[in-house]
């Protein structure tokens, strides 16, 4: 894999807390392998803003292929028998939104393997995939096109260990950060 990058930003606001950046930055890679190579090209674009938290400076929002990122808190549960969904929080940027959500059982642990995902906002339905953690508390990730607008429900269908599915229709209060 070959990766490049130019970049040209330099401050425009700074404060104390926080600093704003205006340019652009162009990452691009290229992977070979035994079935051909590809290379892509991503750009950040200003405003690209970093601010001071309690464990540093985090980069807070930028543009990234000339779409803002998005972040929701959502902190929305859903419990089916003895097994919780907890959706803690999505972020879009580029094409992509991600939904962050934890497992947990009451009772012991759970058996259970994602079935489907889908995201629904004003604009429409997003069907997606994840991946999981281990252990007794897994997170999940989970990957859908970009969504329009602010989410409003998530849907999940998990089949578990004996084979019965179990579904979570999760309403999304979509507070934006």
């Amino acid at each position: 894999m070959t990766t490049t990058a130019t970049s040209s930003f330099t401050p425009s606001t700074t404060g104390p807390s926080s600093v704003t950046f205006n340019g652009s930055a162009t990452v691009s890679g290229t992977v070979s392998g035994p079935q051909g190579s590809g290379t892509s090209s991503d750009t950040l674009t200003s405003p690209l803003v970093v601010v001071h938290g309690p464990s540093g400076w985090l980069v807070s929002s930028f543009v990234l292929d000339g779409r803002p990122m998005a972040e929701w808190v959502e902190n929305a549960t859903q419990t089916e028998g003895d097994v919780t969904v907890e959706v803690g929080a999505l972020v879009s940027y580029g094409d992509i939104t991600m939904v962050l959500i934890g497992i947990g059982a009451s009772a012991g642990t759970a058996s259970m393997t994602l079935h489907s995902a889908q995201l629904a906002s004003a604009s429409g339905t997003e069907t997606g995939t994840g991946d999981f953690t281990g252990g007794s508390t897994p997170i999940g990730v989970l990957r859908f096109s970009r969504i329009s607008g602010d989410p409003s429900t998530l849907d999940l269908t998990f089949v578990t260990g004996s084979g019965s599915t179990s579904t979570y229709h999760i309403t999304l209060p979509a507070r934006q950060w």
